[in-house]
């Protein structure tokens, strides 16, 4: 009888099994608590003080030097006033009335009102023509090449023509100051109007909207 020898396997039958045993994940340490950031800080009000004072100190300087150059006479008084002389001729046009010229109060509220009633004008216009231009190919077929060729003209070129055309009153003065606000609202408002994004278009279509609402 012979003593047989079992064959041997290949490898060890131990480490394929340790290898195979599951791992155990480790544990997760403590969490810790994120500090929220800090909240930025005021900026103290003597700071804010110090700060506006040197802004304050370069107008001061030029109007000391301005005051100086006047009183030494190194420019004549009647080409360049010195400060002092220019506060009481203002406070003087402010507190006097004129018998030829009126009052500075009653010439600015003047003013006031051509500025007003030329702006009103003009953004009625200017608006009103880039609607019809924007949202259309007739009008801005139309309207485009006109207000592109207005907008090469210098205004200032325009002030004798408008002085022998309406004469010198009113309407000349509010009519210059209308084109001056209608060219660049009526650009920037059809520009506007142009770069308005593609899908938003598309979604007024989904939602049937029409071009004006």
């Amino acid at each position: 009888m012979t003593n047989e020898v079992p064959a041997c396997p290949d490898s060890d039958p131990w480490p394929s099994r340790l290898s195979a045993r599951p791992t155990r994940p480790p544990r997760p340490g403590p969490r810790l608590a994120r500090r929220p950031p800090p909240a930025p800080r005021a900026a103290p009000a003597g700071l804010l003080h110090s700060k506006a004072l040197r802004r304050l100190a370069s107008p001061v300087l030029v109007l000391a030097l301005w005051q100086l150059v006047s009183s030494v006479h190194f420019v004549a008084a009647d080409k360049l006033p010195p400060p002092t002389e220019v506060w009481s001729t203002a406070v003087s046009l402010i507190t006097t009335t004129s018998p030829a010229y009126g009052s500075l109060g009653g010439n600015m509220l003047a003013s006031l009102e051509r500025v007003a009633l030329g702006f009103a004008c003009g953004a009625a216009v200017a608006i009103i023509l880039a609607l019809a231009a924007g949202l259309s190919r007739l009008g801005e077929n139309a309207v485009d090449p006109l207000m592109q060729m207005l907008r090469t003209l210098p205004l200032f070129g325009l002030i004798p023509v408008f002085i022998v055309w309406f004469g010198i009153g009113q309407l000349p003065k509010v009519l210059l100051i209308a084109m001056g606000t209608a060219i660049p609202l009526y650009l920037n408002t059809f520009s506007g109007i142009r770069n308005v994004d593609a899908k938003l278009a598309e979604l007024g279509q989904v939602l049937q909207l029409s071009r004006v609402s």
